[in-house]
Order: C-alpha cells, then sequence, then structure tokens
C-alpha cells in the first residue's frame, strides 16, 4: 500500500513539474516565438537533467557494493569448518 502511495506522490509532483515548465514557457514566449522558447526551456532541463544522471552513474560505478564483511566471515566460517573437520 505505502508503495503505491509513494507512486502516486511521485506522478503528482511529475505532474507538478509539469505544469511549472508550461509557466516558464509561457513567461518566456513573451520575449520569443512560443515554439522557440519551448525548444530552449525543453533543451535547457534536458542538458541538465543528462548531467545529474551523467553524475549519478560515474558515482554508482565507482561504488563498491562488495559486501566485505559478509565475505570476512564466510571465510571465518570455511576456516573453522576445516579445523572441526580435521
Amino acid at each position: 500500500r505505502n508503495v503505491g502511495v509513494v507512486a502516486a506522490g511521485g506522478a503528482v509532483a511529475y505532474a507538478g513539474l509539469l505544469a511549472i515548465m508550461a509557466g516558464i514557457i509561457l513567461i518566456v514566449s513573451y520575449a520569443i516565438p512560443l515554439w522557440l522558447a519551448s525548444i530552449l526551456v525543453g533543451g535547457i532541463t534536458a542538458i541538465g537533467s543528462y548531467m545529474a544522471i551523467a553524475s549519478s552513474l560515474t558515482e554508482l560505478r565507482n561504488l563498491d557494493v562488495t559486501p566485505t564483511k559478509s565475505v570476512d566471515s564466510l571465510k571465518e566460517d570455511a576456516k573453522w569448518l576445516k579445523k572441526q573437520v580435521s
């Protein structure tokens, strides 16, 4: 149930973002034609999102996700088991 609420909240937030973007386009369209304002605002948004995604992907690639404590524990367990068997 909570996942559904989070998803619905995300959808509403996305709709709000789209409304804000439409408002920005309308404001910019007072200075330049509407079609050009749409392309300009969309392009700036796309560049910003690309930069955020690229930065996050770089950090994720450099992240070490090896469960080192679990691996060390398993090695210790294997040593203990060998001692018990011999």
